[in-house]
């Protein structure tokens, strides 16, 4: 890989040529799983501070015109993916490993590496950019390490990602990797105040007696609450597939984003306006983009660490291994179309969903006996890697009620809320509902998390989006906004985070560490309201001076 800078030092990645990772020891911090227990606790306040001050020394850097180098971001996303993917493999080895119709030694059976002795596990980045890591002791004698080739291939895909972002001055691949980072703090918060009661839910892992068709994934104990009424999570923390679809999205949420919204690209004809009808346009070239190299072949290997093995399986581990992959792919797709936030139907479909998961009865049933809806086909096709796969996307046509219709023809027709949330088996249970709407929120979160940190993180990444839309302002793909910047991101904070961050804080996943998100919410607007106004002065020169006034 090869960094290229334009004239005014933006990072602009080129993949020249990627040379093979050193495939010597992988660090132990990258090792242990979610299900393990800390022997040391990180305490609330460097948790909060981790999160406030995410990625904070490359604020710092910035401020004496140091930016981020391409091939550490590159590598910082492929150490987060890396432990994610490893917890979902000692996961499902623990789930369904009694099934799998092979022996250690077998040619085909996931060539996994195990390591025995003292863990560490990375608890995210602190306020100084430096990785945290707590020791611990695993309840495992041993633990899943990721093939070589299998990391090889994450490497090589998280950089070819990495070069697919365009050279613009917000979308980028430093936007991407902080998204990537902020999902994965989220997820250390999450595990951090749930890990306990989690662990004691007696149906943590799913019965390996139960059929795909009740429910064979982990979301069977998604009932929001342990047996002691302790376990807030809604299972979350004992499904590390839905932790590995969140940070993968969080990577390629905005591959291919040409600094303008979907309305320019609208407005303009954009071929890929065309092609997804007008309909979360950005969004579902990334799930096309990410989804397609994901299933071309030279990933075997990393698609087998991903969603198992395709040789020498019985029916049963077949039928688990097919609807884990079927319900990552749900998922994925939902949150990736979830970070379209300029879509207003797509928004009011999420708060129903919300009203309809925290707002509603306790007991609520998704009702679907009076409904007239035909339920979609779960339409399946052979992927490249000779396992059958739902097709949900590249090949969905989705609009913006949240609704798809299948390639292989099944009706186009509209749906109601609650039978669009039951093409999965995993969707007709209110349960679930509550899942899939707080994994909407945490990926939207994730996205802005920057106004949810600390004022200078916030003021970056603000400065950075003014910039790309004066950028394209000066191209002629959109407005003028530098007459409302300062009004609007009032009217942002009060209308969309704040509003986000108080349902982060209600639905009670991260228990006293809930309300840091309102917190500092809060804080950065009162900054914004006593010194936006000269910041977007300053702002606005600098980029006038850098690339012009259009005149």
């Amino acid at each position: 890989m090869q960094l290229l800078a334009d004239k005014h030092g933006d990072l602009r990645p080129s993949l020249i040529k990627l040379e093979s990772p050193s495939l010597g020891t992988i660090d132990d911090t990258m090792m242990e799983t979610s299900s393990d227990e800390y022997t040391v606790t990180p305490p609330e306040s460097f948790i909060s501070d981790s999160w406030t001050e995410l990625n904070g020394a490359d604020v710092d850097a910035s401020v004496h015109g140091n930016l981020p180098r391409l091939e550490d971001l590159v590598d910082r996303c492929t150490n987060i993916l890396e432990r994610h993917i490893l917890n979902v493999m000692e996961w499902r080895e623990e789930k369904i490993g009694h099934l799998l119709n092979f022996s250690p030694n077998t040619p085909s059976a996931p060539h996994t590496v195990r390591h025995t002795g003292v863990q560490t596990r990375s608890v995210g980045t602190g306020h100084n950019g430096s990785n945290a890591t707590f020791k611990g002791s695993s309840s495992h004698d041993s633990f899943v390490r990721l093939p070589p080739k299998a990391r090889e291939e994450l490497l090589h895909y998280t950089s070819v990602i990495a070069s697919m972002y365009k050279t613009v001055l917000y979308h980028n691949f430093e936007h991407a990797s902080h998204v990537v980072a902020s999902t994965d703090m989220l997820l250390v918060m999450l595990n951090t105040k749930n890990r306990k009661s989690s662990q004691n839910h007696p149906n943590r892992r799913c019965s390996t007696n139960t059929s795909v068709s009740d429910l064979t994934s982990d979301f069977s104990t998604l009932s929001g609450s342990s047996a002691d009424g302790a376990d807030l999570s809604y299972g979350l923390t004992a499904c590390p597939l839905t932790h590995l679809a969140l940070v993968i999205a969080a990577l390629v949420h905005d591959v291919e984003h040409q600094g303008v919204g979907n309305k320019q690209l609208v407005d303009e004809n954009d071929p890929l306006a065309i092609k997804y009808k007008g309909k979360s346009v950005a969004e579902n070239n990334s799930l096309s983009v990410a989804l397609e190299m994901l299933e071309d072949p030279k990933y075997s290997n990393l698609y087998q660490s991903l969603f198992g093995p395709s040789d020498n399986l019985n029916k049963d581990a077949r039928a688990e291994l097919e609807h884990d992959e079927r319900l990552f792919r749900r998922i994925f797709y939902d949150i990736i179309l979830a970070t379209d936030i300029n879509s207003q139907e797509r928004l009011q479909r999420n708060k129903e969903k919300w009203k309809m998961a925290f707002e509603c009865d306790e007991d609520l049933e998704i009702d679907r006996s009076s409904c007239t809806c035909e339920k979609p086909n779960e339409a399946m096709s052979t992927n490249g890697h000779g396992t059958k796969q739902m097709q949900l996307s590249p090949n969905t046509n989705t609009d913006d009620e949240g609704n798809s219709s299948h390639s292989s023809g099944s009706s186009d027709s509209q749906l109601c809320l609650a039978c669009s949330l039951a093409q999965d088996e995993c969707f007709s249970r209110i349960n679930y509902l509550r899942t899939s709407a707080i994994l909407e929120q945490l990926i939207q979160t994730a996205d802005v998390a920057h106004l949810m940190q600390s004022w200078n993180i916030f003021m970056k990444w603000n400065v950075k989006l003014y910039n790309e839309l004066w950028a394209a302002k000066l191209a002629g793909r959109g407005p003028d906004v530098s007459a409302n910047w300062f009004k609007g991101q009032i009217g942002f904070f009060d209308f969309y985070i704040i509003p986000l961050a108080k349902r982060l804080e209600h639905c009670g996943i991260f228990k006293s560490l809930g309300s840091l998100f309102v917190e500092n919410c809060n804080e950065n607007r009162r900054r914004w309201i006593l010194e936006g106004e000269q910041r977007c002065r300053d702002m606005h020169a600098a980029i006038v001076q850098r690339l012009g006034d259009g005149n």
